[in-house]
């Protein structure tokens, strides 16, 4: 069972689901994210997202959220779309409903 389903789909996770979902934790998630405390996040979100750091500029990285902002000016070719290749950049279509065969249909 994923995490989601266990939220949506069972008692327990309905009752878990109500406090996560609450402003006032919403916004204490994002004063920390905004937070220099929250620096230390950056490197194992990479790591498990497989971005490679170097390849931005992470002097003005203060904050978890700061890394969402930063420049990629050591090698702007890996940027989709930077010019370095004949083909189109190919954007995902994303359906609401988010079926895969609804997707190739368009």
């Amino acid at each position: 069972m994923n995490t989601l389903h266990f939220l949506y789909h069972t008692t327990p996770g309905r009752l878990l689901l109500k406090p996560l979902t609450a402003p006032a934790l919403s916004r204490t998630c994002g004063a920390f994210l905004d937070s220099k405390l929250s620096h230390c996040l950056v490197r194992p979100f990479a790591r498990h997202n497989r971005i490679r750091l170097s390849d931005y500029e992470m002097d003005n990285v203060q904050s978890f959220n700061d890394f969402f902002s930063r420049s990629m000016g050591r090698t702007p070719s890996h940027r989709p779309g930077s010019g370095t290749s004949d083909r189109p950049v190919r954007r995902p279509f994303i359906s609401l409903a988010g079926s895969e065969r609804h997707r190739a249909s368009h």
